[in-house]
Formats: C-alpha cells, sequence, structure tokens
C-alpha cells in the first residue's frame, strides 16, 4: 500500500478484525491480484506436513473437516498410507451434498473436506468479509454444520471458536438438543489467565463439548507459537485408537475448582517410560494390522447370578476389566482352551501396573508347592503388613494345585488373588465353583466374541470407513467359524481374518478347509431327528450307502445316474451288507436336500465337489482301495479328490509319497530336455546401488537368458491354451493323463500342495522332500516365465499349459511403448512374485518347521532358499528370526537375491498381521541385511544391528508409507 500510516492501521487491525481487513485489501489492488497473491502464500507450503498433521490422519476419524487452506493434511494422509485422500472443498456443490448425504464414506480413503476451499481454485477461497457472508448465508453450508454438530461426535482441533459465522449455525443447532456433552475439543491455553469454571459451563452449554486445554508457550519465533503439548495429547489420543487407554488424571482448575478437563502441563507425557515398557511388553504377544494398528478386543467378562425361575437357566451380568482392577475381592476366572486367558492375564497385570500397584503374574504349572520355595519366589513381597500385592496366577487348576494354593495363601503376601483357570465344556466354564479354595472368590467366566468384536477387529484390520465391507467380512467370518463348529476365540477369528484379508477386499473369499465345510454340509443334509437313535439308519449308514455307489459309478466312468442305477446298487449293497434300508426315502432325501437334482432321467451332483467328496469318503476309509487308487493315479480322475482324500484320511504316507516320486520324474525329465535344472540367470548378479546401475543389468541379463537352456521357439512347440481343456457333457473338468511332461507336472504339484496341508502326521523326512520338490517345481516355472518375460510385457494374460501369467503392472508413460523396458520391469518382478505366490499357497504354519530346517541345512539354489525365506516369513516356526538370519549369513552381501530378501521384509512387516514381538524381529531382519549390505559385514554382530537399527528408527523407517532405506525396493 502507498500511505504507510494506513497499512500499519490495517495491520494492527489483523488480530481483531481480519475479515474486514482482507475485504479491504481486496477493495485495494483488485480480486484478481488480491486472490492471486493469496494463492501463492498459500500455496508456498504444498506438499508439506507437520507432526500433528500425521497424527490427526492417524485418528481413526470417519472424515476430517479443515478451514485451513493449505493441503497438509492430504499430504500427511497419502504419506501414512500410500493412498490419496478423498479431497472435498465446499464450492464444489456434488462434493458437499455427498457428505451430507453419506455417501463419502463408502471409498476405503479418508474423506477430507476443505471447508472454506484450497489455493488451487483462489476465487472460491472464503477469505473475506463478504466471503464468509456469502458462504455461510447459504443454506447447503448451513445443512452441513447442522449434520456435523447434531448427528456426528467432534473432536475440534486447534479451533478457538472465535469464528463467529461458524460458531453462530453451531450454537442455533445445539441448543435444540439435550445437555448431555458429545463433543471433544483440544484448545491451547497460554496460562496468563485462569481456565474459568464459567468458561468450562459455556463451553458444555453451547458446543455441547468438553475442552481438553494444553499450554501454549512462547518460542524463538515469537510470543504463544510452541505448541509442542498438542502433539502429546494428538499421540495419547492415537495409542487411543490402536487399542490403548489414555491416562490422565483429572487436574484442579486454576481457580480451584474441579475440572473435567484434561490440562498437559509443560515438558509432562501422557504415560511413562516404565509404562511404555509395559504395555510394549503385553503388545509383545498381540497381533498388528499392517497400518500398525492393534488387533485387540476389550475381554468379554460375565458373572453367574442365579437361575431364572421361568426357565432355570443361570442369568449372567456383564463385568468390566475396571470392575476388576477396582475391586479388592479376589476372582476364579474361568474359560474354555484359547479364548485368551493367557491375554486376560498380561492384561490385568498391565493395568495394575500401571495404576502403580504391586502386582505379579506367574504360571501356576511354573511354581513349587511348598513354603520355602515360594517364599524365595516372592521375597520381594515380604514385610508388607497388611498385604498389599496381587498375584495372577494362569493355568490354575483346583485339583492339581490345591496345595499351591493354600501355601500361596499362608505366606500372607498377597491381598487377592485372581485365578486364571481353562474349563472344558459348557458355557467357557460354567459351573465353576469357589467353593473348595482356600479364600472367598468371586466366580467369572470369559466369554467368546461376538459380532461386535469382530467389527471391531475387522474394521482396524481392513483400515477402512467402507461399512459395507466390513460387514460382508463379519458375515463371513461369524458364518462360516459357526458353520464349521469352531469356536469365536481371538485367535481363531483373528486367523481367520487375515486369511481374508489376503485374498482381497472384494468378497472372493475362500473358507478354512473345503473339506470341512463340505463335509458338515453334507452331515445336515443328510440328518433326521430320528438319527439319535442307535438302532436306526443314521447319517453315517446314509454316507456309507452313497459314497459306496459313487464308488461304483466311477468304476464305470459315470458322473450321472438313473432310477435303475440307484435301485439295482442299492439292492446289491442290502445282500451284501446284510441290512435293510429304504433306498427311495434315501434318494428322495438326496433330492430334497439338494445333494442331487434330477434333469429328466438322470440325475447329477449338484456340486462337483459333492461327487468327489463322496468318492474320496469311500476311498479315504479304504486302505486296500487307495492303493489301487494311487496305483493307477485315479487320484486325478476327479477334480479336488485328493484334497478330499488326505483331508479324510488317517495317515496320506503312501498319497504323498507317490505324488513325490511322480512329480520328482517330470522335473528330472523337464531338465534332462531343456537344460541344466541350476541355470539361473540372476544368482550371479550384483545387488545394484543405483537405478543406472540396474538399467545396465539388462544387456547381460538378455545376454544370459538368449543362451538359456532352450530357445523360445522350442518352447513354443509344448506350448498349450487353458481353453483347451476337455469338458465331459455333464461340465466336470477331467483331468486326463497327459502326454506333454509340463501338464504332468502342473498337475502333480498341486496335488502334492493340497496333500501336504492334510497331512501332518506323515514323517518328516517325507514332509522335507515332498516341499523341495515343490520349491523344484516351482523354479521351473519360474525359469519359463524368465523365457516368456518378452510375451509376459506384451500381454496381460499369458497362458502356458496350466500357469496363467497375469501381468499387473502398471507401466510409466515413458515405459510403455518400450518393449525392451518391459521386459526388463518384468524380469525384476518375476522372482518377487513367484516367492509370495508360493508363500500364499504353500507357507503354512504347518510346514513351518520344514522351512526352517530346509534354511539351516543350505543346501538349495540361491533363489530356493530365497522362497524359503519367504515362507519362512509367513509361517513363523520357533525361533523363527534365528533361522532366518542363519539363511542372511550365508547369503553373500551383494547377492541380488539379498535385496528381494530385504523387500520381503518390509513387505511383510508393512503388509502382514504380526505380533507385536514379530514386527520387534522384523525390524532387526532390516537392520542385519542393511548393516550386512552397507557397512560390507558378512555377518555382523548384534551390536552392530542394533545400532542400524537405532539409525532406522529415528529416520522413522518403518512408518507407514515411509522412504525405506536405499535398495529396498523392489
Amino acid at each position: 500500500m502507498s500511505d504507510p500510516t494506513e497499512a500499519a492501521e490495517l495491520r494492527a487491525q489483523v488480530p481483531t478484525q481480519p475479515l474486514d481487513v482482507a475485504s479491504m485489501l481486496e477493495d485495494y489492488f483488485g480480486k484478481p491480484v488480491f486472490r492471486a497473491r493469496l494463492a501463492d502464500m498459500f500455496r508456498g507450503h504444498d506438499q508439506e506436513c507437520t507432526a500433528s498433521h500425521e497424527l490427526i490422519v492417524r485418528l481413526n476419524a470417519k472424515g476430517i473437516v479443515t478451514t485451513n487452506y493449505d493441503n497438509g493434511l492430504d499430504v500427511a494422509f497419502s504419506k501414512y498410507t500410500a493412498r490419496p485422500p478423498v479431497t472435498m472443498r465446499a464450492h464444489e456443490k456434488s462434493e458437499l451434498t455427498r457428505w451430507v448425504q453419506n455417501r463419502a464414506f463408502g471409498e476405503g480413503r479418508l474423506p477430507i473436506f476443505h471447508l472454506h476451499g484450497t489455493p488451487s481454485n483462489p476465487d472460491q477461497m472464503i477469505f473475506t468479509l463478504e466471503d464468509y457472508d456469502r458462504f455461510y448465508s447459504e443454506k447447503d453450508t448451513q445443512t452441513l454444520v447442522e449434520q456435523l454438530w447434531r448427528s456426528e461426535s467432534l473432536v475440534a482441533i486447534g479451533f478457538g471458536f472465535a469464528d463467529p459465522f461458524l460458531t453462530r449455525v453451531a450454537e442455533h443447532t445445539l441448543l435444540r438438543l439435550p445437555t448431555d456433552t458429545r463433543h471433544f475439543a483440544i484448545i491451547g491455553h497460554t496460562g496468563k489467565e485462569p481456565i474459568s469454571n464459567l468458561a468450562r459451563k459455556q463451553f458444555a452449554r453451547k458446543y455441547r463439548l468438553d475442552p481438553i486445554f494444553y499450554e501454549v508457550r512462547d518460542s524463538e519465533r515469537g510470543e504463544n507459537t510452541d505448541h509442542s503439548d498438542l502433539q502429546i495429547i494428538l499421540e495419547a489420543l492415537t495409542n487411543v485408537g490402536r487399542g490403548g487407554s489414555l491416562e490422565s488424571a483429572e487436574t484442579k482448575g486454576t481457580d480451584g475448582s474441579g475440572a473435567s478437563v484434561i490440562t498437559v502441563q509443560s515438558g509432562s507425557t501422557s504415560v511413562s517410560a516404565s509404562a511404555q515398557n509395559v504395555r510394549r511388553e503385553f503388545e509383545q504377544h498381540l497381533h498388528f494390522a499392517p497400518s500398525g494398528r492393534l488387533l485387540y478386543v476389550e475381554p468379554r467378562l460375565v458373572k453367574p447370578e442365579h437361575a431364572a425361575s421361568d426357565t432355570g437357566a443361570a442369568e449372567y451380568a456383564p463385568v468390566s476389566i475396571a470392575d476388576v482392577l477396582k475391586s479388592d475381592a479376589s476372582y476364579l476366572i474361568s474359560a474354555r482352551p484359547e479364548y485368551g486367558l493367557s491375554t486376560l492375564c498380561r492384561r490385568l497385570y498391565k493395568d495394575l501396573l500401571l495404576m502403580s500397584a504391586e502386582a505379579h503374574l506367574r504360571d501356576a504349572e511354573s511354581l513349587p508347592n511348598y513354603k520355602k520355595k515360594l517364599q524365595e519366589e516372592f521375597s520381594g513381597s515380604k514385610g508388607n503388613e497388611p498385604p498389599k500385592a496381587v498375584l495372577i496366577l494362569d493355568n490354575f487348576d483346583q485339583e492339581r494345585h490345591e496345595r499351591l494354593l493354600k501355601e500361596l495363601v499362608g505366606l500372607n503376601y498377597f491381598r487377592r488373588f485372581i485365578l486364571c483357570s481353562q474349563s472344558q465344556g459348557g458355557r467357557s466354564g460354567a459351573g465353576a465353583s469357589a467353593d473348595a479354595l482356600p479364600m472367598k472368590a468371586d466366580v467369572l467366566i470369559l466369554e467368546h466374541l461376538d459380532r461386535t468384536d469382530i467389527r471391531s477387529l475387522a474394521s482396524a484390520l481392513y483400515n477402512t470407513s467402507d461399512q459395507d465391507l466390513v460387514s460382508t467380512v463379519v458375515d463371513k467370518v461369524y458364518s462360516d467359524l459357526l458353520d464349521l463348529c469352531i469356536p469365536l476365540t481371538p485367535g481363531n477369528v483373528v486367523m481367520y481374518l487375515t486369511i481374508l484379508h489376503r485374498e482381497g477386499h472384494e468378497g472372493d473369499f475362500h473358507p478354512l478347509s473345503r473339506v470341512q465345510i463340505i463335509e458338515r454340509y453334507i452331515q445336515q443334509l443328510l440328518r433326521r431327528p430320528s438319527d439319535a437313535y442307535a438302532e436306526s439308519f443314521n447319517t453315517k449308514n446314509k454316507l456309507d450307502v452313497v459314497s459306496a455307489f459313487v464308488y461304483d459309478l466311477h468304476l464305470n466312468y459315470k458322473t450321472y445316474f438313473s432310477d435303475a442305477d440307484w435301485t439295482s446298487f442299492c439292492q446289491k449293497y442290502k445282500n451284501k451288507a446284510l441290512m435293510g434300508f429304504d433306498d427311495k426315502s434315501l434318494l428322495l432325501d438326496l433330492v430334497q436336500s439338494r445333494v442331487v437334482t434330477k434333469i429328466g432321467a438322470h440325475y447329477y451332483f449338484k456340486y462337483r465337489l459333492f461327487y468327489s467328496y463322496f468318492l474320496g469318503y469311500y476311498v479315504a476309509n479304504r486302505p486296500t482301495v487307495l492303493a489301487d487308487f494311487i496305483k493307477q493315479e485315479a487320484y486325478l480322475s476327479a477334480e479336488s479328490l485328493v484334497e478330499v482324500i488326505s483331508g479324510i484320511g488317517a495317515d496320506n504316507t503312501a498319497l504323498v509319497t507317490d505324488l513325490v516320486t511322480k512329480l520328482d520324474s517330470c522335473i528330472s525329465e523337464f531338465n534332462s530336455t531343456y537344460g541344466s535344472e541350476n541355470v539361473d540367470p540372476f544368482e550371479e548378479l550384483v545387488w545394484p546401488v543405483h537405478t543406472k546401475e540396474e538399467e545396465e543389468l539388462w544387456q547381460p541379463l538378455a545376454a544370459r537368458i538368449e543362451a538359456g537352456p532352450a530357445s523360445q521357439a522350442e518352447l513354443d512347440q509344448v506350448k498349450r491354451s487353458l481353453l483347451a481343456e476337455k469338458r465331459t457333457h455333464d461340465q466336470t473338468v477331467v483331468l486326463r493323463k497327459f502326454d506333454e511332461m509340463e501338464r504332468r507336472l502342473v498337475a502333480y504339484c498341486s496335488e502334492l500342495r493340497e496333500a501336504l496341508k492334510n497331512s501332518d502326521t506323515i514323517d518328516g523326512s517325507l514332509k522335507k522332500h515332498a516341499v523341495e520338490s515343490l520349491l523344484d517345481s516351482m523354479f521351473v516355472v519360474y525359469r519359463v516365465g524368465i523365457m516368456y518375460a518378452p510375451l509376459i510385457a506384451k500381454y496381460r494374460t499369458y497362458i502356458w499349459n496350466g500357469i496363467v501369467f497375469h501381468n499387473t503392472i502398471e507401466y510409466s508413460p515413458e515405459d510403455r511403448d518400450d518393449q525392451e523396458k518391459r521386459t526388463f520391469i518384468v524380469l525384476m518382478s518375476l522372482a518377487h512374485s513367484f516367492a509370495e505366490g508360493f508363500a500364499n499357497t504353500t507357507g503354512t504354519r504347518k510346514l513351518s518347521e520344514v522351512f526352517r530346517v530346509i534354511g539351516v541345512e543350505n543346501k538349495v539354489s540361491a533363489y530356493k532358499q530365497y522362497v524359503n525365506f519367504t515362507c519362512l516369513l509367513r509361517s513363523k516356526p520357533r525361533n523363527w528370526n534365528e533361522s532366518v538370519e542363519h539363511i542372511l549369513t550365508n547369503t553373500p552381501r551383494t547377492s541380488y537375491y539379498l535385496r528381494k530378501m530385504l523387500g520381503t521384509t518390509f513387505r511383510q512387516f508393512h503388509s502382514e498381521v504380526n505380533t507385536g514381538q514379530d514386527r520387534e524381529r522384523l525390524k532387526r531382519i532390516v537392520a542385519f541385511i542393511r548393516a550386512k549390505r552397507d557397512l560390507k559385514k558378512d555377518n555382523p554382530g548384534a551390536k552392530l544391528v542394533k545400532n542400524v537399527l537405532g539409525q532406522l528408527e529415528d529416520q522413522k523407517a518403518f512408518e507407514p508409507n515411509k522412504d525405506k532405506p536405499s535398495g529396498s525396493a523392489d
């Protein structure tokens, strides 16, 4: 401005009349110039975010409404999740309508509503007095603000309630609502004026909120510029969102009155360092979602009250964890196995320590049952008069530990006991009694999870606001587990949720075990009330008849039948077994239960798996028939037959042995026909440091592929399409005895994988041999993928025999038309893709010990060891981290596959469900690789790894969407 006096006067009015000043400046400079400068001023902070921004987007909010103009929150969300938020602006009426109609929250991304606009459209920024008056006079804006304050629970951060336009609409809305507080506000307080009781009452009356004050201090940047205590509160609230709790003592207001507010003083922390250690130890045994959120729900405790007079059934009253902690009573807590009793013990122990109580947690099985040793065990509690300590006993059994408990009570060290005891049958411990205990105790029962708990876990795992998706997942988990009679324990629910999450968000889920599902389903279909009588023709008898009939159909190469076929077979069966049953009634049962359906003169099984189930049921229970089946390779004659036989059979040794032998023969034939089994063009490559160095790998890599064991032309001679598979006229897929070795290799590999999943009891050496054969077969297909890399790069889907190569790579515009570059990108992605695919299908916990042994022996090739490494991270056997470090020690520090191991470890950390302890182990593995690579140490020691880990954590390398250390990306 040309007049210095006017400029100084306007500058002085900024703190008290900012909107008037903005209007004056716009008039003075003209709207185009003023708006352009305004946009430039706020656009200068583009793509920047603060620590507070990052904490706010991690609060698990349904959505964020901001009156700020910058995009700090948008940047923070993308930085945290690697996904863009849903950015909305009020001047876009369609977006405002979507928000008001609650349609903005189902996209799996956080909606961020810029109420006053953004610099990308400066003409629409709400900045001057006229802008505010126009904007808040519009009906759409009023509806939005009213809905926010009336229908949602808000947390206002950094909003001083000095905006007359916004607060006027809020006050008008809230004055018509009940007087209870439903909102919260985190408000900076300079400490120069007392927080009066009247001010708190006004907040509650006008805005229906509880204020949370923090101290704003002076800093080198100027007066009242230090808002560091806001971060302390946000960090505590973020911890609450991860399943923690906000420990803050109620404080006295500066006027001496009681204040239901939280005031964070300078230099304070919401949770002490010791409390953080206690919480960390508790979380070591729990699971975390890939987002870092804790997968944990509050335990459901109930107390048996009395028998209801009308039904005689017991009534149960809920008891909270807080009730148990605050009580002076002792407790006997019962639950069925795997309901989470040990976790409950650790939770109670953690909370008691956070309350500064003296507490001890012990496993009853590990304690001696005589006085002298117990005195030594609890020597720290001696001398307390009266006793102050609380003893939590896990794995307590009233019969086995009767003497132990008497001795513990006799020590007079403990003021109360919490005894956690497993029970069998009934309602989680119903019928448990404390009458025989040497002290008075209340009986509690730990219940299974319910739908609400499953919803909480699903929401935390999927980290989405799409409630339709969450509801689909909850229904799937609840119904599948109950149908299988699998209890809704925390471990079972988290395990199944993990499987569903890994398979994608689209609802194309698979059950835990198809054989278990179909077995229970068929038994339910065939069961009748009369089956309860022992002498009746019950469900098992029906299964025996139908399975024998299906085996007879198999011998005659048929998958359908007529009335005459059924009647003839049943008559022969009755005569041979010397038993009578109504075959017409049984056939009617099969039709009415829709196991079979009649079309014309013939009956067809409703699902192909029904046919396979009955056939597998017959074969698996008859060793002689099974031996003949194996000899003739008849297990390939029907879809999923191996899965059924191995799932039902008691001993799968013969089946697995035959599959391994046949698979090894196919692999040997392939290697002798197309070249050496150990040809791997990546094995001798050096881990590239720079992008340019990586691109320079293309020429030697291309040369190695060209000089490989077989040309593409030779391999093309055996190429087949999935569409060429023959199908019978009743649509049952018949796996033919193909002459082509590759088709047989794929078939044997697939069936062996299914058999291994159901073969826990076979000999360990056979199990190890089977896994090694699967690794060999995968390596064959990997080599084929390398040979066909140019075609995979060219087509989205490329089919080779029984293998589909599906290319999901999104090429950059400059790479899209460069066939050579696209081929190179495919080659760089193959190793990881095959390893992850193998781990998804084979890397189960059941085979975890096999992967551990293979890793320790270190006798497989570099790539197969990398795949084995991936399976180890996925299955996590006993002391898995030691086995992984053994593999890393024996992998050259410049190896290309060492780089792949680093990328796989990061993906396991960020994309899979892990316990707190496993997350720490994964961090150490990353540090081990970085120390080995960067510091050129073939076997870095524990101290060196710890130092590197500290540096990585200081760089926030493990935070979601944080750029990984150099060389970690794939």
